[in-house]
């Protein structure tokens, strides 16, 4: 995954749950935005707390 320093507000990272990144989505992307809600459906599941 190529890294991406936030130019703005926003900025969304796709954390898994061994708390490595999985996904950065920049500023315009909203959060209905389809790609991010597919990256987010198709993360691993994580432990509950």
């Amino acid at each position: 995954m190529r890294r991406a320093a936030p130019r703005w507000n926003f900025h969304k990272y796709l954390i898994g749950p061994d708390g490595e990144p999985r996904g950065w989505f920049p500023t315009r992307v909203t959060p209905e935005d389809p790609a991010l809600i597919r990256a987010v459906e198709a993360a691993p599941p994580g432990e509950s707390p």
